[in-house]
């Protein structure tokens, strides 16, 4: 069977063609062929595919549990927006930026091998609220990295305008007008997206609340109003198009910036919480407590209700509690369910 690196690997080369091809083309000043740019990119788009579905399948989760499979991640929504939004809209040019953001990042990702580091299977705790959060979180990044390409080319276009350039790229770029409509609207659904990733994940942390670090809070706060003021601005005209796109990009760049702290603190917290069984080694007053708080299996009917309100209904591999029966206060971990 072909190891998912081996995937990445032919997905990059695709995108690294794809960007190639498109330079030497302008760079020769020949007509720009968007099918053969979209047939490479598409080609490379369903590679990444394999490979981030092999590592799913490895992690019991969607792909997110370190740097590699993070902008990996983020790589791959880029390239799929593009395939969504670039041929409707034609910006032929797209396909090019979108290829080489791609190649950029992917190349990082296979040469800095320590970002590819083994971590524990069932990312999420089996949580499907943590999952679609962490996501949805990272989806938006790959809306935002669109946004910050098409803010680009705004940029390119413009300056283009004001110094009367009509060669090389300017002539195959959209209008400002057109790019500037496209701006707005990728905001718009990026903060949609964002704002949905951090509803869900708040239904998740109001129960555990321990497991989410105050910089992961502020960060994705920050980002999340940087980019609602950019749209409140922009709609209220105070911020003008060359400057929102200035902003999109330097957001965006904010955005890429902080998955480093967030991602340390994450590390940190789960290196300084100590196991369940530790725990009840540790605190318990019950005679469990000496074999790390295990019950073993039961079936409904032979703990207290409370007890079996928890256990037969929460998510598996989530720490509940603390649960209050007449025995005192519980926390409870279930490692397995039979229904």
């Amino acid at each position: 069977m072909i190891e998912d690196r081996t995937f990445f690997l032919l997905a990059t080369l695709f995108y690294v063609t794809a960007f190639l091809l498109g330079i030497s083309v302008l760079w020769r000043s020949k007509k720009f062929s968007h099918t053969i740019t979209l047939s490479l990119i598409v080609g490379g788009l369903g590679l990444q595919t394999i490979a981030l579905y092999q590592r799913g399948m490895v992690s019991q989760s969607c792909p997110l549990g370190n740097p590699f499979e993070v902008i990996q991640f983020i790589t791959w929504s880029t390239v799929l927006l593009y395939i969504v939004i670039g041929p409707a809209y034609r910006m032929s040019l797209l396909g090019l930026f979108s290829s080489g953001f791609a190649s950029i990042l992917n190349l990082l990702t296979i040469f800095i091998t320590k970002w590819d580091y083994a971590y524990q299977p069932s990312l999420f705790n089996d949580s499907p609220w943590l999952e679609t959060h962490a996501s949805l979180a990272i989806f938006s990044y790959g809306v935002f990295s669109i946004l910050a390409l098409t803010s680009g080319m705004y940029i390119i276009q413009n300056y283009g305008l004001k110094h009367k350039q009509s060669h090389s790229l300017f002539p195959y770029l959209p209008s400002v007008a057109q790019l500037d409509k496209m701006n707005c609207r990728l905001l718009i659904i990026g903060i949609t997206v964002l704002t949905f990733s951090l509803l869900i994940g708040s239904v998740y942390w109001v129960d555990n609340w321990n497991s989410v670090t105050l910089i992961k809070i502020i960060f994705s706060l920050l980002i999340w109003l940087g980019y609602f003021l950019s749209l409140i601005l922009y709609k209220a005209k105070r911020l003008f198009p060359e400057k929102f796109a200035w902003t999109c990009i330097i957001m965006f760049i904010f955005s890429l910036l902080s998955l480093w702290p967030i991602r340390i603190g994450q590390s940190e917290l789960r290196s300084s919480q100590k196991s369940i069984e530790e725990m009840a080694k540790e605190h318990s007053k019950c005679p469990s407590g000496q074999q790390g708080g295990a019950l073993g299996e039961f079936v409904p009917g032979q703990m207290v209700k409370e007890f079996d309100d928890v256990v037969f209904t929460g998510d598996i591999g989530v720490v509940h509690g603390p649960v209050k029966t007449q025995f005192g206060y519980h926390l409870v971990e279930i490692t397995n369910r039979v229904d």
